[in-house]
């Protein structure tokens, strides 16, 4: 199952990453500064993340309202992440912001498909599942 997961994490997410990240590009190159431009693509990325992972990667049948705060705040935490690699190694160390940019989403992909697949869309647990007995007449 979370061979399935992964791949479908992957496909979903460079997809999305892709169409974000030429997003990106497009805007840091019209005077758009990098964490501004990398904060609205972020925020997208959120949004179109939690419909499709939520449905199809993980397949949630849980409460979606728990599901999207913890999705909210698993994203907060890769955001911190990006922000402050882009910080460092843009700002301090001097790194050009396409290819920092470019690391970034993939070291923050791991971490959020960890995030997901054990704390924001957890799988039930059948050995705490409330189960009746069957009635045969």
């Amino acid at each position: 199952m979370i061979r399935r997961q992964l791949v479908s994490f992957a496909v979903i997410g460079v997809s999305v990453n892709a169409s974000l990240y030429a997003v990106y590009l497009l805007l840091t190159h019209n005077a758009i500064g990098n964490r501004v431009a990398m904060t609205i693509t972020y925020g997208a990325g959120v949004v179109i993340g939690f419909a499709f992972n939520r449905r199809i990667t993980f397949r949630f049948e849980g409460d979606n309202a728990s599901a999207l705060l913890r999705f909210m705040g698993a994203y907060a935490i890769g955001y911190v992440i990006n922000f402050g690699g882009l910080w460092l190694l843009v700002d301090r160390a001097g790194a050009p912001h396409e290819i920092v940019q470019g690391g970034m989403v993939l070291s923050v992909a791991l971490t959020l498909f960890l995030l997901q697949k054990y704390w924001v869309f957890p799988a039930r647990d059948s050995r705490y599942s409330v189960r009746f007995p069957r009635l045969t007449p």
